[in-house]
Protein backbone atom coordinates (compact mmCIF):
# COMPACT_ATOMS: atom_id res chain seq x y z
CA UNK A 1 0.00 0.00 0.00
CA UNK A 2 1.07 3.57 -0.89
CA UNK A 3 0.44 6.49 1.83
CA UNK A 4 0.73 9.44 -0.51
CA UNK A 5 0.86 12.68 1.77
CA UNK A 6 0.96 16.14 1.82
CA UNK A 7 3.64 17.22 3.48
CA UNK A 8 6.79 19.86 3.88
CA UNK A 9 10.17 17.64 4.74
CA UNK A 10 12.88 15.86 3.00
CA UNK A 11 12.50 12.80 1.21
CA UNK A 12 14.26 9.82 2.57
CA UNK A 13 14.24 6.64 4.56
CA UNK A 14 10.61 5.95 4.71
CA UNK A 15 9.59 9.37 3.24
CA UNK A 16 10.29 9.00 -0.49
CA UNK A 17 9.04 11.96 -3.17
CA UNK A 18 6.93 11.39 -5.80
CA UNK A 19 6.83 12.74 -9.13
CA UNK A 20 3.61 14.68 -9.32
CA UNK A 21 1.56 16.90 -11.79
CA UNK A 22 1.94 20.77 -10.77
CA UNK A 23 -1.99 20.76 -9.79
CA UNK A 24 -1.13 17.97 -7.67
CA UNK A 25 -0.42 18.79 -3.87
CA UNK A 26 0.56 15.06 -2.43
CA UNK A 27 4.19 14.73 -2.96
CA UNK A 28 5.33 12.69 -0.69
CA UNK A 29 4.90 8.48 -0.23
CA UNK A 30 5.49 5.97 2.58
CA UNK A 31 4.87 2.31 1.17
CA UNK A 32 4.07 -0.22 3.18
CA UNK A 33 4.50 -4.20 2.35
CA UNK A 34 3.18 -5.58 5.28
CA UNK A 35 1.46 -4.49 8.79
CA UNK A 36 4.44 -4.95 10.57
CA UNK A 37 5.92 -1.73 9.09
CA UNK A 38 3.04 0.67 10.80
CA UNK A 39 5.45 1.35 13.75
CA UNK A 40 6.08 4.90 15.57
CA UNK A 41 8.28 6.27 12.67
CA UNK A 42 4.97 5.98 10.54
CA UNK A 43 2.75 7.10 13.25
CA UNK A 44 5.38 10.25 13.46
CA UNK A 45 5.21 10.78 9.71
CA UNK A 46 1.25 11.10 9.53
CA UNK A 47 0.89 13.39 13.05
CA UNK A 48 3.40 15.58 11.29
CA UNK A 49 1.60 15.42 7.76
CA UNK A 50 -1.97 16.12 9.99
CA UNK A 51 -0.77 18.99 11.50
CA UNK A 52 0.65 20.71 8.62
CA UNK A 53 -2.55 19.91 6.75
CA UNK A 54 -5.03 20.57 9.65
Amino acid sequence: MDIALRLDAAAGGRLEALKVRSDDPFDRCVRLTSVDQVNEELLEILAKALDQNA
